[in-house]
């Protein structure tokens, strides 16, 4: 049961190796009934819901002074829409970031963990 649950984790990556698979089995934890999920309880992800509606992170975005570099993903595809009016708002309450998209999942650390580092370093050093 757990191999399934690392497997179907493994699809929504572009890069695999068995560090990331000691990271997933990190992040999972198995039921009473067998089933694997993420590792945070239902009222832990209930509270972080309830927490980004009470204050939702662009209530700060115009206090934001020195400059963001914002890395987005852009896999799986279907999420760009919403990825795309996120941006919108960010741009138009943030004065002063740089956006790049990289064709990563979310987790895009995970996926290309060179190019985030590149990318950074260049932005700091910039």
């Amino acid at each position: 049961m757990e191999q399934k649950y690392i497997e179907d984790e493994k699809e929504g990556y572009t890069r695999w190796s068995d560090l990331l698979e000691v990271a997933t089995k990190d992040l999972i934890i198995e039921s009473p009934k067998g089933v694997f999920r993420w590792c945070t309880s239902p009222e832990v992800e209930i509270g972080v819901m309830k927490s980004i509606c009470n204050y939702p992170p662009s209530l700060i975005y115009d206090r934001l002074e020195t400059p963001i570099l914002l890395l987005r993903s852009t896999k799986p595809e279907l999420w760009n829409e919403v990825r795309d009016l996120m941006m919108l708002d960010f741009k138009k309450r943030v004065k002063n970031y740089t956006v790049m998209k990289i064709n990563e999942s979310h987790m895009l650390h995970w996926d290309n963990p060179g190019l985030v580092l590149r990318e950074i370093r260049e932005f700091l050093d910039g």
